[in-house]
C-alpha cells in the first residue's frame, strides 16, 4: 500500500477531508500517528537522545525478537555516544533522561503532545522497563527514504551473548540461537 502523497486522488481525498495537515511531504497515515514529529525529533536530537534512538533503532535492525531492556539500551547508547559524540561522557542519569524523553510522544513549539505514538514503546508485562523502537524509525535507518544508516560493527544481544559480524561469529564458532539479523550481516555468539 502506497502512502496517499504518492496518489494525486488520493491525497486531494485526504487533504478535503483534513485541510489543516500538511499532506506535501508525508502521506496521512504518516500525519496521524505523528510521524513526521517522531522523525523531527530524531533528526533534530541532541548525541544523547540520537544514541538512545540509534541504539534502539539497531537493536530492531539486527532482528531482536524482543524489546530491549532498560539496563542493555543505556549500556549500547553509551557506547554509540562514544562514536558520535567522543566529548560527552553521559551519566545514567542523562541517559535516563533521554530514555524518558524518547518514550514520551513529542510535543509541538506550543507544547502540544503532536501524535499518540512516541519514539520507543513500552513494554512493562513483566515488570521490567523494556523498549521498541517506532518501526517508522527503523524503516527511515534502513534505507526507506534514502541511504542506510550503517549499523556499528559491534551491537551486543541479550544476556551472555553479543552480536558481531557474520564472518566473525563464523570464525569463533559459537553462533547461538538468540538473534539472527534481517540484513544477514550481524549473529549472535556466545561469551
Amino acid at each position: 500500500m502506497a502512502p496517499t502523497s504518492a496518489d494525486p486522488t488520493e491525497q486531494a481525498a485526504a487533504h478535503a477531508t483534513y485541510p489543516e495537515l500538511d499532506l506535501s511531504q508525508f502521506g496521512l497515515a504518516e500525519q496521524l500517528a505523528g510521524a513526521p514529529a517522531l522523525l523531527r525529533q530524531y533528526t533534530d536530537a541532541t548525541p544523547i537522545l540520537k544514541a538512545v534512538l540509534q541504539a534502539a533503532i539497531d537493536w530492531a535492525r539486527v532482528g531482536m525478537p524482543h524489546p530491549i531492556l532498560e539496563a542493555d539500551l543505556r549500556n549500547l547508547a553509551q557506547d554509540r555516544v562514544k562514536q558520535i559524540a567522543a566529548y560527552l561522557n553521559p551519566t545514567t542519569g542523562d541517559l535516563t533522561t533521554a530514555i524518558v524523553t524518547a518514550r514520551t510522544p513529542p510535543a509541538d513549539p506550543a507544547g502540544r503532545t503532536t501524535g499518540q505514538v512516541a519514539a520507543l514503546a513500552v513494554d512493562r508485562s513483566d515488570g521490567d522497563w523494556r523498549y521498541l523502537a517506532y518501526p517508522y524509525l527503523v524503516a527511515h535507518d534502513d534505507g526507506q527514504t534514502g541511504h542506510p544508516r550503517p549499523i556499528p560493527d559491534r551491537i551486543q544481544c541479550a544476556g551472555p551473548h553479543r552480536c558481531v559480524s557474520r564472518g566473525r561469529a563464523r570464525r569463533a564458532g559459537r553462533v547461538v540461537d538468540c538473534a539472527t539479523s534481517r540484513v544477514r550481516r550481524y549473529e549472535c555468539i556466545s561469551g
